[in-house]
């Protein structure tokens, strides 16, 4: 509901969302219901672990968590330093 108001007064409503890897099917069925759910309430950003785990494979785990962590503090950063710079008008069909 906070979405929903929030982005009826223009502002921007960010919701990130990494998915599953390629060996879970059962998360990665849920996920992408989750996401579709997402898509209609908030400008979604989606990072794909299989992408993640394709090019950091040579890392441990945590270290590819740290960096999803990182990517994601980066991407919010972006957002307030462009507050208001970005128009944000969203129709049914996606951005105009």
């Amino acid at each position: 509901m906070v979405a929903r108001i929030a982005m009826e007064q223009g502002y921007i409503v960010v919701g990130v969302v990494t998915t599953p890897s390629r060996m879970d099917r059962a998360r990665m069925l849920v996920t992408e219901g989750g996401i579709g759910n997402m898509r209609a309430k908030a400008d979604t950003i989606i990072i794909g672990s299989n992408r993640l785990l394709d090019m950091m494979s040579d890392l441990p785990l945590e270290r590819i968590f740290q960096a999803v962590d990182k990517l994601i503090v980066e991407i919010i950063k972006g957002l307030r330093r462009h507050n208001g710079a970005i128009p944000h008008q969203r129709s049914s069909s996606g951005y105009r």
